[in-house]
């Protein structure tokens, strides 16, 4: 059995004796379990957070804004886990939805068999919410205010 030097570190042991790897390693999965319990329960979505009746502002499309009227499109998101969304004409869809990390998950129990549709969740504070979905191979972006400041 060789002896390290005053290099110790290189062979992997300690001055004292104990492994250099098995020190370092609890360092660094004690590190990483600390950083993923401080930082992803922040990154995921609360009912809480998204709740209330929002209205669109602005649609974007592949980057690009798309003009259209946006004056009849909302989305009511309840604490409860319940929606509605109404989009331009008559179009109209209700359910449940579902928090998942940075996305929603809305189930539209309006139509049988209930089809669910995910949109990503970019942005929300008291003030905004922004949207990602896609639909027929599109990018698409959705910005809600709370309807009382859109109005």
């Amino acid at each position: 059995m060789t002896k390290c030097g005053p290099t110790s570190y290189l062979c992997g042991v300690w001055a004292d004796g104990s492994n250099f790897f098995d020190t370092t390693m609890k360092f660094y999965g004690t590190l990483f379990l600390f950083i993923c319990w401080t930082l992803f329960p922040a990154c995921s979505l609360d009912y809480r957070d998204v709740a209330g009746d929002w209205k669109a502002v602005a649609f974007y499309e592949n980057g690009q804004t798309v003009q259209t009227p946006l004056d009849s499109v909302g989305l009511l998101l309840t604490p409860g886990g319940r929606y509605r969304f109404q989009s331009i004409g008559y179009y109209r869809e209700a359910g449940r939805y579902r928090c998942s990390l940075r996305y929603l998950f809305l189930e539209d129990t309006t139509t049988s068999p209930t089809q669910e549709r995910m949109v990503q969740v970019l942005h929300v504070s008291s003030d905004t919410l922004k949207l990602k979905m896609g639909q027929a191979g599109k990018e698409q972006g959705l910005f809600l205010v709370p309807k009382a400041q859109g109005e």
